[in-house]
């Protein structure tokens, strides 16, 4: 199933690629004008290639740096939140198709005394794709975290 599923969506961006590179659309004339095409198929594409980003994750075909400072490990550990830390790295994965670096380190607040695991992300996309995605990713954290411990692992963002 997930064979033919990439299939069909390498397929689709071919087919996406070409008319992105046809000569009409070189000259801004005929009837594949860059203008109409882009609003008419830009989303689709972007879409298509958001699509075939998690399927290639799925498959382990993409790798993602990720950088576990000592600290961090050693909060993890001391808080028993181990398993927390490999369950947030996985829904990262999961969420966030084009990250590229995942860094995990230790927060301090001095006014609260409270101290936590930042997982800073490095994502390319869209504002609002990102949002999007950072959406579904708390919404799966919060269902399967409960709220203590959720609350030791903060999630930040850097779009690229």
């Amino acid at each position: 199933m997930i064979s033919s599923q990439l299939y069909f969506l390498e397929l689709y961006r071919e087919i996406d690629r070409t008319a992105l590179n046809s000569p009409e659309r070189e000259h801004g004339t005929g009837p594949c004008n860059t203008e109409m095409w882009l609003e008419k198929h830009g989303a689709i594409l972007s879409e298509l290639d958001n699509d075939l980003k998690k399927l290639a994750y799925s498959l382990g075909k993409t790798s993602v740096e990720v950088v576990r400072n000592d600290e961090a490990v050693f909060f993890c550990v001391k808080q028993s939140l181990v398993w927390h830390m490999q369950l947030v790295e996985d829904l990262i994965k999961k969420h966030f198709p084009t990250v590229q670096k995942i860094s995990f380190s230790v927060d301090y607040d001095p006014e609260t005394a409270d101290n936590w695991v930042n997982a800073d992300i490095e994502v390319t996309g869209k504002i609002k794709q990102v949002v999007e995605w950072e959406n579904a990713f708390i919404a799966e954290w919060v269902s399967e975290v409960p709220y203590p411990e959720r609350n030791k692992i903060r999630l930040s963002c850097d779009i690229m």
